[in-house]
């Protein structure tokens, strides 16, 4: 199912209770952070060999960083970039998205939308959403 056709409801079963408890969400306090979002897409499905982003937040991290090069246990591609805007389709999501009305205790949706219209949405937001680390600030 599309993401925008999920009952609102999956969110009791969807999200852990240590989420809810978390202080570092953004994982803020880490020196390097590694994931998919904003990682360019690569065609072999493999996970041990995608790419991946780096966000290296201070000079531990850039340590850490270069002793895993100088080791050649980590290669490094391209800068990530990305095209699109994310802030207003942002907001948007938060104001709607019934998974973070569930967590902050608000009215939430029993029903997604149609799945027809969903499947519509998730393929319009390929074409006209955010792309790259644009889709991973989205």
């Amino acid at each position: 199912k599309p993401y925008f056709s999920l009952a609102g409801t999956i969110a009791d079963t969807a999200i852990a209770d240590s989420c809810l408890a978390c202080f570092d969400y953004t994982n803020a306090l880490a020196d390097v952070v590694v994931g998919y979002m904003g990682a360019p897409l690569d065609s072999n499905g493999e996970m041990n060999t995608s790419f991946q982003t780096l966000t290296i937040r201070n000079s531990n991290g850039e340590k850490m960083v270069q002793t895993a090069l100088e080791a050649n246990r980590i290669k490094i591609g391209d800068v990530a970039k990305g095209s699109g805007v994310h802030e207003k389709i942002t907001m948007a999501t938060v104001n709607a998205d019934s998974i973070v009305l569930q967590m902050i205790g608000g009215d939430v949706k029993e029903q997604g939308m149609p799945k027809v219209v969903g499947e519509v949405m998730s393929s319009l937001f390929r074409f006209i959403g955010p792309k790259g680390v644009n889709f991973a600030r989205y």
